[in-house]
């Protein structure tokens, strides 16, 4: 399947970047299983993985001007940003990745981060994204050579979670 994703950011993501390094990990995912990744994204932008459109800034965000990047055989768009309406004829969802302000319009075929992200926007479409733990360094406090700091949100392995916190729920791991 040829697939566009859209993504307002430069990538990949320099320091934090939390949506960023999602939509990495989504188009290098994507093309492990033997899709055709089309990466609309700004200028200087670099993912091996795909072949990237330069689009400037200012026409992510509008389906209209939008349209003219995508590849005509491109069979979905997956935008990461909102955007009220498709770019063209192109069937296309998009990922929700911050709150909306309150009384916000409903975005068309958006999918949210969580089960809780959705329900306060009043869907129930969510995909919980992953990311590749081999993308970061973990280090140790220089004071306190043992421990480390991992946040994970939810872990349903208890080894997953490490450091000084974790959740109730999870033992404690050695």
């Amino acid at each position: 399947m040829h697939i566009a994703v859209a993504c307002q950011q430069l990538l990949p993501a320099k320091g934090y970047g939390g949506p960023q390094r999602v939509v990495v990990a989504l188009v290098r995912g994507l093309a492990a299983l033997g899709h055709r990744i089309t990466l609309l994204a700004p200028p200087s932008t670099r993912v091996p993985e795909a072949a990237v459109v330069a689009v400037p800034p200012r026409k992510l965000a509008d389906p209209a001007a939008l349209a003219p990047y995508i590849p005509r055989d491109v069979e979905i768009v997956h935008a990461h940003f909102p955007i009220r309406g498709g770019p063209g004829a192109f069937p296309f969802v998009q990922t929700i990745h911050r709150n909306l302000k309150a009384g916000t319009a409903p975005y068309p075929n958006s999918i949210f981060l969580s089960r809780d992200h959705a329900r306060r926007h009043n869907s129930d479409v969510f995909v919980y994204n992953g990311l590749d733990p081999a993308d970061y360094v973990f280090r140790r406090f220089p004071r306190r050579p043992s421990q480390y700091d991992l946040f994970s949100g939810s872990s349903t392995a208890p080894r997953a979670i490490t450091g000084r916190w974790k959740p109730r729920s999870a033992p404690a791991t050695v």
